[in-house]
């Protein structure tokens, strides 16, 4: 094997290496946004529980 063949193989490694690298942060960023999501609304309903507990104490005094 010369040193052009080695050269072509270690770049289509390279480009094959990039293609996975960037898959993965595609998912890990798409995992990241639902998380998100997932937590805002989490958060939402959370705060809505308290208000209405925090009202319902309130008249108890």
């Amino acid at each position: 094997m010369n040193d052009y063949e080695r050269k072509q193989i270690i770049e289509a490694l390279d480009r094959e290496n990039s293609t996975q690298q960037r898959r993965i942060l595609e998912t890990l960023n798409s995992f990241k946004n639902w998380m998100m999501l997932a937590l805002s609304i989490l958060y939402r309903k959370l705060t809505n529980e308290l208000t209405k507990l925090w009202s319902w104490l309130k008249r108890l005094w």
